[in-house]
């Protein structure tokens, strides 16, 4: 399996969106 330049990048963009929702979070409480 080949794994992409793009491919790389999307998955660090859904990482980069957990980790805000996971700060978020974390500020709250």
């Amino acid at each position: 399996m080949e794994i992409t330049k793009d491919k790389v990048t999307e998955l660090f963009c859904i990482i980069d969106e957990f980790y805000k929702v996971f700060d978020a979070e974390n500020a709250g409480k």
